[in-house]
């Protein structure tokens, strides 16, 4: 019979593992089971909640793989529920991709995008934006700049030039001045 002592080990075992953990095929049916056991009755609310964690740790690892380099490949200790959901999964990304058009320039990565901008246009980029220069008057770690592109780390006295999105934030915080 399976209990609520099963459930929790297999919630632990799952939570512990970076892959699938090996699950019984009738594992859903065997919650259901036990939920429709009237010695489990008080213990429906921490079931349920164990379930739902179980599952959530599950689809969680199913969408990580996803976005490896072989999503087509079954995952180790994948059940039939697993296999269905991997494949939704793909087969909502395959169609989000026909159904999108990316422009050319897409193609070309944040990084190389930026350095162009800076060396055609200056103060400002291809859609306009503008860019401001900063001096740091704090240390401050790495940041995903308003045009997509990584900034920093940054130290104290340094200057950047970033977009003034990023820039305005750091004024207004005090974290940054203005620099000539």
């Amino acid at each position: 019979m399976f209990t609520l002592g099963d459930l929790q080990r297999i919630y632990r075992l799952e939570k512990e593992s970076a892959k699938l953990h090996e699950m019984p095929e009738d594992f859903h049916m065997k919650v259901e089971t036990l939920l429709e056991n009237p010695q489990a009755k008080e213990y429906e609310v921490e079931i349920k909640e164990l379930y739902k964690k179980i599952l959530n740790l599950r689809k969680n690892k199913i969408l990580k793989y996803c976005m490896g380099p072989k999503p087509e490949t079954p995952l180790e200790n994948e059940t039939t529920k697993d296999r269905m959901l991997r494949e939704r999964i793909l087969q909502d990304q395959e169609k989000y991709f026909e159904d999108t058009e990316c422009p050319d320039d897409w193609k070309t990565p944040a990084h190389e995008k930026a350095e162009k901008k800076e060396a055609v246009f200056g103060k400002t980029d291809v859609a306009g934006e503008e860019y401001v220069k900063v001096k740091f008057m704090q240390d401050m770690p790495e940041m995903m700049g308003a045009d997509g592109v990584k900034y920093g780390p940054f130290g104290e006295g340094m200057v950047e030039r970033l977009p003034a999105a990023n820039a305005n934030i750091l004024l207004k915080k005090n974290i940054a001045e203005k620099a000539r």
